[in-house]
């Protein structure tokens, strides 16, 4: 079999990042902002830059097959079935791929892999990567519905990071407050979601596009967009 250094080397640091960010550690560090940090019309650049500062962090950007473990036929040595996933590494062809993707995923959010994935209890240092959890789920509908759903303005990618940033620029999975702040939500929705964002077909975003009226106040106004929303050719569309 025919082992490059460089895939070695891919594979490698997949790992060394994984453990820095606490997979398969008993404990990881969260460095989510704070509950009560609000979003400001700064908080844009502020992402932009710390995207510059850490290039990595791009979300579920599959990495190149080039860095999977090859055969002397190209083939990856540690491959990945077709369909055995359908959410966020739907195009992972080997176990460098998968390993990438969910590290990437793991810094964009600033979470640990406990935050999608259940630890074994008799093992610290290992997780049932593959029993489904509401986090899991949730992050695979985000990818889904968000990530092939949207673009933005701008014309980057959408990313992980194109939301998950607090006021500060730093990863978060609380943006929105933690508990969810319904003051908080409106504004980062007013000044992120609707004013950088817009329907794959370059329509303009709405509050309606995902929920039921235009506002909280408004009889019938729902924030379970999770089961509401469904992503056809041209974006977002209520179900």
């Amino acid at each position: 079999m025919k082992h490059s250094s460089r895939a070695y080397k891919s594979a490698g640091a997949a790992v060394l990042q994984l453990l820095s960010l606490g997979c398969g550690a008993s404990s990881t560090a969260n460095a989510s902002a704070p509950a009560g940090a609000h979003p400001t019309a700064a908080a844009p650049s502020a992402a932009r830059s710390t995207a510059k500062r850490r290039p990595n962090n791009i979300g579920v950007g599959m990495p190149p097959l080039r860095l999977c473990e090859l055969d002397d036929a190209g083939q990856p040595l540690h491959p990945i079935a077709p369909g055995r996933y359908h959410g966020l590494l739907r195009t992972a062809r080997c176990e460098q791929q998968k390993f990438l993707v969910m590290a990437r995923v793991a810094e964009a959010l600033g979470v640990g892999c406990e935050h999608c994935h259940v630890p074994d209890p008799h093992n610290p240092k290992k997780y049932f990567y593959d029993q489904p959890t509401p986090n899991k789920t949730e992050a695979n509908w985000m990818e889904a519905t968000f990530i092939r759903g949207l673009a933005q303005k701008d014309g980057a990618p959408m990313r992980c990071a194109s939301c998950h940033r607090d006021a500060a620029g730093q990863p978060s999975i609380t943006m929105l407050g933690a508990p969810r702040d319904v003051a908080q939500a409106q504004l980062w929705m007013y000044q992120v979601m609707t004013a950088r964002f817009t329907q794959r077909n370059g329509d303009r975003l709405r509050c309606r596009t995902c929920h039921i009226g235009n506002a909280p106040t408004q009889p019938g106004w729902t924030t379970d967009v999770v089961s509401a929303i469904t992503v056809g050719p041209e974006g977002l569309s209520r179900k």
